[in-house]
């Protein structure tokens, strides 16, 4: 077992897994009541890692929202999946969930994830850098 990593939920986006079974099997609720919150509504998103590293600067963790295609404003996304179906944040604090990859009943712990192409930020028309 282990923390997710963003290169994984883009691995199985990229493999033709389903973004909308994803969210729906997790449940994952819309982060905002309306997309001109400033404020996201707590525990609404995931913590997870990207290119294995936990944070972006200094206590800015990795998490992942939904945003449904409308990312709510103040949001600092640094990648996304389907126009920002899910995007990728950082934010300082504590609390809200982990996304957590792997069998728990295994000895063996899952792959690390896929590293990302190198000189390639973002593949057009699937993720966008604000």
């Amino acid at each position: 077992m282990r923390l997710a990593d963003w290169n994984d939920i883009l691995a199985y986006y990229e493999a033709g897994g389903s973004i909308a079974d994803f969210i729906a099997e997790l449940r994952i609720p819309l982060e905002y009541g309306n997309p001109g919150d400033m404020e996201a509504i707590p525990n609404t998103g995931y913590r997870i890692s990207r290119n294995g590293e936990l944070r972006w600067q200094g206590d800015r963790h990795y998490f992942f929202a939904r945003h449904d295609h409308i990312k709510r404003a103040g949001f600092l996304a640094h990648d996304n999946i389907d126009n920002y179906l899910l995007s990728l944040g950082s934010w300082f604090g504590r609390g809200g969930f982990a996304l957590c990859y792997g069998d728990l009943n295994s000895t063996v712990p899952p792959p690390d994830p896929p590293e990302p192409p190198e000189g390639i930020l973002s593949l057009p028309g699937l993720r966008l850098f604000d």
